[in-house]
């Protein structure tokens, strides 16, 4: 398994790579890592894809990523990724899209859950009438949603 640290706009984030796979990408502590050469190099291109995220050359991610959560998680998180770039969805209406109307606070507690922070793009998940939470708190949420508006989401 590898940890690599990685210095965005939005702080250091810390990736944890195993078996040719990003599993975590967030802010924890780096633990011991042995990397091997073909996680070094997924690190690298980690790193690639968010330095092209955040000076706006890139608006999607072409990584391998395994990720462990409820398969309720699961579900939300596969719907997240299907908010466009510089677009933004609701709780209730990812709830209502993956079948569970009435489900919002659940979808917000698994945005919260996200194992790969910006890879799954809960920061385009708002309340009805507010920006809503993010586990990096709100002045990152806005950047990052001005950031995809600024490039012409």
């Amino acid at each position: 398994m590898a940890c690599q640290t990685i210095e965005t706009p939005i702080g250091i984030l810390t990736a944890e790579i195993d078996r040719g796979r990003i599993t975590r990408l967030g802010v924890f502590p780096a633990g011991e890592s042995d990397p091997k050469a073909d996680e070094l190099v997924l690190a690298d291109r980690l790193r690639d894809e968010l330095d092209a995220y955040f000076h706006g050359e890139r608006r999607t991610f072409s990584l391998p990523l395994s990720l462990s959560g409820t398969a309720f998680q699961r579900k939300v998180w596969e719907e997240i990724k299907k908010i466009p770039f510089g677009e933004t969805c609701s709780y209730g209406e990812i709830a209502r899209r993956i079948g569970h109307p009435g489900a919002s606070r659940a979808v917000g507690s698994a945005c919260r859950a996200n194992p790969v922070l910006v890879l799954v793009p809960c920061h385009r998940v708002t309340a009805a009438d507010t920006p809503g939470g993010y586990v990096l708190g709100g002045a990152a949420k806005a950047f990052l949603l001005t950031l995809e508006a600024r490039r012409g989401g």
